[in-house]
């Protein structure tokens, strides 16, 4: 069974306020931007945090970036608008599964770029059950499902993987008002998500201990590229600094990939 790990903030979050170390600092560019099949792409841009303070920066503004996105099967260029506090879009380009995208901005002297392919939807797709009964400690003789012990005792969800792609699962609370299943402290709740490492594999169990609140959750099915699972390995794994992690980017830090998600739900229920 794949571990699971409270959903975690953005990496561009990490990456942006945490300080570097790099004796000899480049001002460099932070790029976050995912891709899901359908949408307008938003790609989020932020300067690298030196732990010097007196390192030198660019004249480069976040804000007026030439950011381009090419679509390889039709060779059309997207010129990205800015919005401000470094995002930028471009309302005419829809991503579109199997289609490569790429990347590129000048800055500092040089090309920031990177290329990702978004991969088709998850196939054959099985969740079962679709409802399971969490008890509290001590409650039909521990920690279980039900109604009998033995019962239920997992959420398994199963797909089709016969190229070996990387998944990854992100489990989601929906309930506007949620009841914890255990010690409901208002100062210290737990965290309404959580999600899986990326796999390889092409099935997952979800423990019943690893729900932290009753009610309705969405469970997203993710195909994800490799660059990827390597930012959450490194990211997860490693004592590495999050700002000396280069995913795919060329010529500066962050991110460039593409998904694409199926949605489940299922509710967790009292005894």
């Amino acid at each position: 069974m794949k571990r699971f790990h409270l959903f975690v903030i953005s990496f561009l979050a990490l990456v942006s306020c945490q300080k570097t170390e790099l004796s000899d600092f480049q001002d460099k560019a932070v790029v976050e931007a995912y891709l899901f099949e359908g949408r307008i792409p938003s790609v989020k841009v932020s300067k690298l945090i030196p732990f010097t303070d007196n390192a030198t920066f660019s004249d480069m503004d976040i804000e007026k970036l030439s950011i381009r996105i090419s679509e390889k099967s039709t060779g059309k260029i997207y010129l990205l608008n800015s919005l401000g506090s470094g995002k930028y879009e471009n309302s005419d380009l829809h991503i579109i599964a199997g289609e490569t995208y790429h990347i590129y901005f000048p800055y500092n002297g040089e090309t920031v770029e990177a290329t990702t392919t978004v991969p088709e939807k998850p196939q054959n797709v099985k969740i079962s059950p679709t409802s399971i009964t969490v008890y509290q400690p001590g409650d039909m003789g521990g920690m279980g499902s039900g109604p009998n012990p033995g019962m239920q005792s997992k959420i398994t969800i199963k797909w089709g993987n016969t190229d070996k792609s990387y998944y990854l699962i992100v489990v989601q609370n929906m309930e506007t008002s949620p009841v914890a299943i255990y010690d409901d402290d208002e100062d210290d709740r737990p965290s309404m998500n959580f999600r899986s490492e990326p796999t390889l594999l092409d099935s997952c169990d979800i423990s019943p201990m690893t729900f932290q609140y009753y009610g309705r959750h969405r469970v997203l099915l993710s195909k994800i590229q490799p660059e990827y699972a390597l930012l959450y390995s490194n990211n997860s794994n490693s004592s590495q600094s999050l700002s000396e992690i280069h995913a795919n980017i060329i010529n500066g830090f962050g991110i460039f990939t593409a998904i694409n998600t199926d949605t489940m739900y299922v509710r967790v229920l009292k005894p």
